[in-house]
């Protein structure tokens, strides 16, 4: 059981949407899902009693605002589909860092300070050569 008031979870919910950079509007997962399910199933009746709404105001706000595909989209974010979708963008990363002059991957010691990219092997320039190599 939630032992905090519901004025006390939206606080939380716009708090957490402003330390993302992202503003929060009142009653957005309700709007959402309401909007996703009415394109899902196309059931207005029980949408209505799933939201605790009327189909009348279902009907009036809700209908033809986003896609089937977008709701099977919406409502396939689960914790397994965020998990898959991390992995495969952390191994596109992984396979589109750049290259140079046949070396191994540069994109490890490079890191950014106050002066900008640099490079923070000791024994190695920024060409990748090692200072013995000359």
């Amino acid at each position: 059981m939630w032992p905090h008031s519901e004025p006390f979870l939206f606080d939380l919910m716009r708090d957490a949407g402003k330390d993302c950079g992202v503003k929060w509007k009142h009653n957005a997962l309700q709007h959402s899902f309401i909007s996703y399910r009415v394109a899902k199933i196309k059931n207005v009746n029980e949408i209505a009693m799933e939201a605790g709404n009327s189909p009348d105001m279902i009907f009036k706000h809700y209908r033809e605002l986003v896609t089937e595909k977008a709701a099977d989209a919406w409502f396939g974010v689960t914790p397994a589909a965020v998990k898959a979708a991390r992995a495969k963008m952390a191994e596109d990363r992984r396979q589109s860092r750049p290259r140079r002059n046949g070396w191994a991957d540069l994109a490890g010691p490079w890191r950014w300070g106050t002066t900008g990219l640099n490079w923070e092997h000791d024994d190695q320039d920024q060409t990748g050569l090692r200072a013995a190599d000359g």
